[in-house]
């Protein structure tokens, strides 16, 4: 769970600890951006601690406020890492030093992180992985990971750490043990990860039995069946071809793209996993090409991006093809679209916001209602339709307005 040192936990990032509590999944947090102004280090976990109910321990520890960050402390040691940047995207150079030696280097910055961390152990406890696993308490990191400041503690404590795989819920409720026979599930789709060859890759997580490269699998969704010969691990820019991989395992597969997010792959007797968590929208937007001689290419990469998740195209009957409705959870999602729009399919578009905030879930029976209401506007995606109205008061006067009508938040 990765927390702006500025913002601490913003609405989406809650909404996705509560899937991860549903789906009793454990947590790790990432204080990021330390090298930023940002808020006491205490302050952020009183409000991890408030926000999820789980007890913050902290891995790492910060020497110096947000912005005027010198080092991080090894919690468990006590000893001090500092940072040198190397240039060029690398990571930076590391410098290990005892606690009296980062005394004499740091003086008042150090005394005051060193007492931080011995409230923190007071008040919290260290670090503990049985604790982690049971879904009582949650590592934290601190650091800044656009300069690798902190990433690889955060990499070790995976590899050393992280709970085994264990058994995954399909559609029907059972929980399926890993060691059944071969079923993965995609969770993740990217393309043009290599500009070179405009690939599409599917990430999936091996859920049960033995994965071997070249082996042939049947898509749940869609009965046809599908050759893993083109398997790869990817880790950042370095991709290493993938022969065997067993439960937990991230496979990439290249030129998937029959493959959806969500959808299930399996090697013997039929079975489906459960669906991917979906929200709905928050921030409305349409988005047109700034140049109509790009509409072709705009339209494409609308088409594409939306599959793999980036946005939700919404369907209304007030706007154009030339200028689709987008619905995202927070403003990144759009500036992810216009990026990617312009690197890989070559068009700028301009984003106009839209004024609605509140989403409801509308029946057919609402429907009947509402569709010809011209303060709100009802839009589709492929399996819902929402009702989207300007805040609270807006709904609340609709929903007297037309007394019985019932309008659910989404789930």
């Amino acid at each position: 769970m990765l927390i702006d040192a500025a913002k601490g936990m913003e609405a989406q990032t809650i909404r996705l600890f509560e899937v991860c509590r549903t789906r009793d999944i454990p947590v790790i947090a990432v204080v990021n951006k330390w090298d930023r102004p940002g808020r006491e280090a205490l302050d952020l976990l009183d409000e991890l601690e408030e926000r999820t109910g789980r007890t913050p321990t902290p891995v790492t520890w910060p020497v110096g406020e947000a912005g005027h960050l010198q080092g991080l402390v090894d919690t468990a040691t006590g000893t001090l890492t500092t940072f040198e940047s190397s240039g060029g995207g690398h990571l930076p150079v590391t410098t290990e030093r005892s606690a009296d030696e980062a005394a004499e280097l740091l003086g008042a910055a150090w005394r005051t992180a060193v007492e931080e961390v011995e409230l923190t152990r007071e008040v919290r406890g260290l670090p503990d992985q049985g604790d982690f696993h049971d879904r009582m308490s949650m590592p934290v990191f601190f650091g800044v990971a656009t300069k690798h400041v902190g990433t690889v503690d955060l990499l070790r404590f995976l590899r050393d750490a992280a709970p085994a795989a264990l058994p995954r819920r399909t559609s029907d409720g059972a929980a399926r043990p890993v060691t059944e026979p071969f079923a993965a599930q995609v969770f993740k789709v990217q393309a043009n990860m290599d500009p070179a060859h405009h690939d599409q890759v599917a990430f999936v997580r091996i859920c049960s039995g033995r994965f071997d490269r070249g082996m042939m699998l049947t898509h749940a969704q869609s009965g046809r069946r599908f050759n893993t010969k083109h398997a790869l691990s990817v880790f950042g820019r370095e991709r290493d071809t993938v022969d065997l991989a067993w439960p937990g395992d991230v496979v990439g597969l290249v030129n998937a793209t029959m493959l959806h997010p969500g959808d299930t792959l399996f090697s013997e007797e039929p079975v489906e996993f459960e669906p991917l968590p979906r929200f709905a929208p928050e921030m409305f937007a349409t988005v047109a090409p700034t140049d109509p001689s790009t509409a072709k290419k705009f339209r494409k990469g609308m088409q594409q991006l939306a599959g793999e998740g980036v946005v939700q195209l919404l369907h209304s009957e007030r706007r154009t093809a030339q200028a689709p409705m987008v619905g995202v959870i927070g403003s990144l999602q759009l500036e992810v679209l216009t990026s990617r729009l312009m690197a890989e399919f070559g068009t700028a578009v301009r984003v106009e916001p839209l004024p609605w905030t509140m989403v409801r879930t509308v029946t057919d029976a609402d429907f009947a209602i509402l569709e010809k209401r011209r303060d709100l506007e009802i839009v589709t995606t492929d399996r819902d339709r929402y009702g989207l109205f300007r805040d609270q008061w807006h709904l609340n006067s609709v929903m007297r307005e037309l007394s019985g009508l019932e309008l659910p938040a989404p789930v």
